[in-house]
């Protein structure tokens, strides 16, 4: 056994009285919470390679001796504590109860919840414009129009009813024939995402109009007249830029490809027919309601 330094420290803690000997490097452990005990004890420690010899002996209020061989100083301090609290809890829990040494457990830091997923606030806007749509026609033609919006998040969906301005052209190869298509009444679907920048909203949209024609023949004998629908789907890119804190103005691009178009016949020939794909271009005011500003 290797000679070391031992230190004899004498703790009194009101009626408990305890020698603590042992090297300098291992001393005694946190008592204070005994201090009402009555009692007096002596603990001897030991280190010899790596093991740590505890001999702790009752004199008051009982004669009785516990050897233990520990791994290491903290164990031996823990087993010390153990030990005096079984002695003075009586004679028999100090020679037969088991004692601990291992570290307490750790108490885990409480877990903070996890944060709430952000809401995804819903807004309604309101918006009013005109447009010009040119569908492959001998001309385009303008168009007003006015319908709402929900947005959700980053996504839009939004519904408008749009009314157009008849436009009048020669028919080709007759003289004296025109056509006039007027696209009476219509609407228009679109889906979008739509990401906000500061005060500007950018749409990525998938668009659906149809409209109703009226066409009437002129300058002929046999002009006749007719009805038909356009009905076409394409994407649609819109940007917004919001003027104050509900108003904002805006404008769109639209190609779609038709999925039915309308046809104009005169005197058994056909003069006009809507293209097979159209283009378009929007500018509209809105007002928004709720969501974020």
């Amino acid at each position: 056994m290797s000679a070391v330094t031992m230190l004899a420290a004498v703790l009194v803690f009101g009626a408990l009285d305890v020698q603590w000997r042992a090297a300098p490097s291992c001393p005694a452990p946190d008592l204070s919470r005994l201090a009402d005990s009555n009692g007096r004890a002596v603990v001897q420690l030991q280190h010899e390679a790596s093991t740590w010899r505890l001999e702790l002996t009752f004199v008051e209020p009982f004669e009785a001796t516990r050897v233990l061989e520990l791994s290491s100083c903290a164990d031996a301090q823990r087993a010390a504590r153990a030990l005096l609290v079984l002695g003075l809890q009586g004679a028999e829990a100090f020679r037969a109860s088991e004692v601990p040494v291992s570290p307490p457990p750790a108490v885990a830091a409480p877990v903070a919840p996890a944060p709430a997923e952000p809401s995804r606030p819903v807004s309604v806007s309101a918006r009013a414009g005109g447009l010009f749509s040119f569908a492959s026609v001998p001309a385009g033609s303008g168009r007003f129009f006015a319908g709402a919006d929900v947005r959700v998040g980053f996504f839009e969906v939004g519904l408008a009813a749009r009314v157009g301005l008849p436009i009048t052209f020669a028919a080709p190869g007759i003289d004296v024939g025109t056509v006039t298509m007027w696209p009476t009444l219509g609407g228009e679907l679109t889906a979008c995402w739509a990401p906000r920048s500061g005060r500007f909203t950018f749409g990525a949209c998938g668009s659906l109009a149809v409209e109703w024609w009226q066409l009437t023949g002129q300058g002929v004998t046999d002009p006749g007249q007719g009805s038909a629908a356009w009905v076409a789907l394409g994407p649609l890119a819109r940007v917004t830029w919001r003027l104050v804190s509900s108003l904002e103005v805006g404008g769109a691009l639209a190609f779609r490809a038709a999925l039915r178009r309308p046809t104009a016949v005169l005197d058994g020939r056909e003069v006009a027919s809507a293209g097979p794909v159209s283009f378009e271009a929007q500018a509209f005011v809105g007002w928004a309601f709720g969501g974020a500003p």
